[in-house]
């Protein structure tokens, strides 16, 4: 499933018609046992949806953070994104000011990968 997908679909859903969240069921087994069934949203089980929902808002919502930062920094001072094997797992930052031509301009690019991933 592409990254934007859910988040699309969900919003057009709940922005064009009713939107009623998924119940849980349960399904009687033998004796005086249940089974309990996961809602499921877009396809998804609801414990695997919320992490990509959030994942990809997380993400979206830093990406156009930075990047409306990174237009309104005075010229010649610009956004880089620090490599993911050069971070500091102590602070994992991803993103650093530096100058024009001596970093390399950091730029949204399409990815399916999770916000912890990039």
């Amino acid at each position: 499933m592409r990254s934007l997908q859910p988040l699309t679909l969900t919003r057009n859903s709940l922005e064009h018609k009713p939107f009623v969240a998924p119940r849980i069921q349960y399904e009687r087994k033998a004796g005086n046992r249940f089974e309990v069934r996961e809602p499921e949203v877009l396809g998804l089980p609801l414990s695997s949806f919320v992490p990509v929902i959030l994942s990809r808002l997380n993400r979206f919502i830093e990406e156009v953070l930075i990047r409306s930062m990174q237009t309104t920094m005075p010229k010649p001072m610009t956004i880089a994104e620090i490599p993911l094997g050069a971070r500091d797992p102590i602070r994992p930052e991803r993103f650093f000011a530096g100058l024009r031509g001596e970093v390399q301009l950091w730029q949204i690019i399409y990815s399916d990968d999770a916000f912890d991933d990039v």
